[in-house]
């Protein structure tokens, strides 16, 4: 390695709708630190991090399924950073660390980057050794909810409101029940959960989906029926399939669904947030959009405290209806954003102020970085390297062309293109006032190097 040069950091993108924009934002904040970025599509850079110098890989998760991966990276010269890209939202803390938390996979990262207090101490509660290693940053995503970063989707939001007018947003969460897989193939998924060993518990939590997932096919007509100037667009979880919903849509123009783009964008341009048991709530909350918690029927083992605790929460659609109906009211605003809610909020994401989430991460990653060396690369081996990525892509290529993704993939990932990273980088500086300058080169496949230009 030139060790003039600062160590490099794999961040791959999961989902990208959720990922894209806040992990981009910490590859700034480490570009301006001097620090080249592998940046793209996880499954990809699965394949190629053999091909890459020593390096800090940012993980999502220190959950079972981590474990052998965090061994193939120590394995090939990496340090292994990570925090849970789902762990600001759940149903108690039992249930957290036994299904986001392995203690192998957790002991094998160099640092763990927390929401907030309240996900650290959810995990010290059983595992206090780890104390150590959890620093509470909050996560990049959130950054984009502050007051100077928002406003990097003001064209986008423009552009909803264009198209669709008058918009409430109805996000699900039912992906255990209506899941883009088939119900077979879901089962084998669910058999691998840690929780699949509490008799009973997954079934309940799949049977939540499904009552939950019912009451809002039956809920959005009414909606529709009850809202003729407004256009109602239904948001699919990730990992949701859309069909029942595009059943719905094919006999009314004014309901659309559609899971692309960031759901910062959707929610800034509707004037509500309908869900259930979603972290779009807290997101919702903290854009100043009212979010609507629809409870057609409780489920206290399963239910998440902090949605529904940042929501106004309804059980029928009278109830509905109402809320619906005091959402411009300002005694009704005065009263819901109050003093108690934003403390709330202060114990599960410590970034909404003082330093971003982004700043805290990169000044971490920076810290472990300037005490590991690496190994040294020959121009022998550099050149290998660059034989075996050539012929690694093209047999990608190969694979790709006689077994497809399949649909569920692309749902996920879509995509990454070289403009789009220069021009959403080039706006995060304009917005953050963030000065540094750097190039961007496609390594493979939706997989791209940014690298500081000093």
């Amino acid at each position: 390695m030139n060790h003039s040069q600062k160590i490099p950091v794999i961040i791959p993108v999961e989902t990208k709708s959720r990922e894209f924009h806040g992990k981009l934002f910490l590859a700034l904040e480490l570009l301006r630190r001097g620090h080249p970025v592998l940046f793209g599509d996880q499954v990809r850079l699965w394949d190629y991090c053999d091909l890459i110098e020593p390096s800090i890989y940012l993980d999502k998760s220190v959950a079972a399924t981590r474990k052998d991966w965090f061994e193939r990276c120590l394995s090939m010269g990496h340090k292994v950073v990570s925090w849970d890209e789902e762990g600001l939202v759940f149903f108690n803390t039992w249930m957290f660390r036994k299904l986001r938390i392995d203690p192998q996979a957790f002991n094998q990262v160099e640092k763990f980057f927390a929401w907030g207090s309240v996900q650290k101490d959810a995990i010290c509660e059983e595992y206090q050794d780890f104390s150590s290693k959890i620093v509470i940053c909050g996560n990049p995503r959130f950054d984009f909810l502050r007051e100077e970063l928002r406003k990097f989707y003001l064209p986008k939001v423009q552009e909803l409101k264009n198209k669709f007018g008058k918009m409430l947003l109805v996000n699900t969460n039912f992906a255990f029940f209506n899941h883009y897989k088939t119900q077979d193939e879901l089962k084998t998924m669910l058999a691998h959960y840690p929780l699949a060993d509490e008799p009973g518990y997954l079934d309940g939590w799949i049977e939540m989906h499904r009552v939950a997932h019912n009451s809002f096919i039956e809920m959005v007509p009414e909606l529709l029926s009850r809202y003729p100037d407004y256009t109602i667009v239904v948001r699919p979880h990730p990992s949701e399939s859309h069909n029942p919903w595009l059943e719905l849509a094919e006999n009314n123009q004014r309901l659309h669904v559609d899971a692309t783009g960031n759901v910062h964008e959707w929610i800034l341009a509707s004037e509500a947030v309908i869900h259930f048991n979603c972290t779009t709530a807290v997101e919702s909350y903290l854009l100043g959009i009212l979010p609507i918690a629809y409870r057609a029927e409780e489920f206290p083992r399963y239910e998440n405290d902090l949605p529904n605790s940042l929501s106004t929460n309804v059980y029928n659609l009278d109830e509905l209806w109402d809320a619906l109906e005091s959402r411009n009211d300002q005694s009704f605003k005065n009263e819901f954003w109050n003093d108690g809610r934003r403390r709330i909020i202060e114990k599960h994401i410590i970034s909404q102020s003082g330093e971003s989430a982004a700043e805290r991460i990169a000044n971490e990653i920076t810290g472990i970085a300037e005490n590991f060396e690496g190994e040294g690369t020959g121009s022998l081996v550099k050149f290998l390297r660059k034989i075996k990525r050539f012929w690694r892509i093209n047999l990608h290529c190969y694979r790709e062309t006689v077994n497809p993704p399949d649909g569920y993939t692309d749902q996920k990932f879509p995509g990454m293109r070289k403009s789009e990273i220069e021009q959403d980088l080039k706006r995060m500086k304009q917005l953050s006032s963030i000065e540094t300058q750097f190039s961007v080169s496609k390594y493979a496949k939706n997989c791209y190097w940014l690298k500081p230009i000093v």
